[in-house]
């Protein structure tokens, strides 16, 4: 995209950025749930389901800015010179913080129940959207930007 600041959509930049590809696996998916593990607490007989895999989400679109024009020795008193390809390398990009990537998901906390016959099953007696299981970061300028939603134009 370049850079994020450069951004003109009607919408939020965070609304319409696509997620990079990830490739979860189940290793990721364990280590979510020692993660949940952590924070809530579970009785015996409860258990976690995560959803998976995470939903991203563009939590900090990062910052790109550029380095001023600064002339060559050869051409530094003339101002600089447009064809020169040493004065134009003096402007550069630099990216002064990647984009922010947080992945979330809903986790459930399940438990055994039974009913007035005796009969075991199971409920879920917690529910909680949006838990994130993990940041990733990407070199804001490859940031991709989806096709406009319904009645939204560029």
């Amino acid at each position: 995209m370049g850079d994020p600041a450069e951004y003109r959509g009607t919408g939020p930049i965070e609304d319409v950025a696509l997620a990079p590809e990830m490739q979860w696996t189940v290793a990721d998916k364990k280590a979510a749930l020692e993660a949940a593990i952590g924070v809530y607490e579970i009785e015996p007989g409860q258990w976690f389901e995560l959803d998976w895999p995470p939903t991203a989400h563009l939590y900090d679109p990062g910052n790109v800015y550029r380095t001023e024009f600064e002339p060559c020795e050869t051409h530094g008193e003339e101002g600089g010179d447009d064809d020169c390809a040493d004065c134009q390398d003096s402007v550069r990009e630099v990216v002064e913080d990647m984009a922010q990537w947080k992945w979330t998901t809903a986790l459930r906390i399940n438990e055994i129940a039974f009913d007035r016959d005796g009969r075991e099953f199971s409920r879920e007696c917690h529910f909680e959207q949006g838990v994130e299981v993990a940041t990733t970061h990407q070199d804001p300028r490859e940031i991709l930007i989806g096709p406009p939603g319904q009645g939204c134009q560029w």
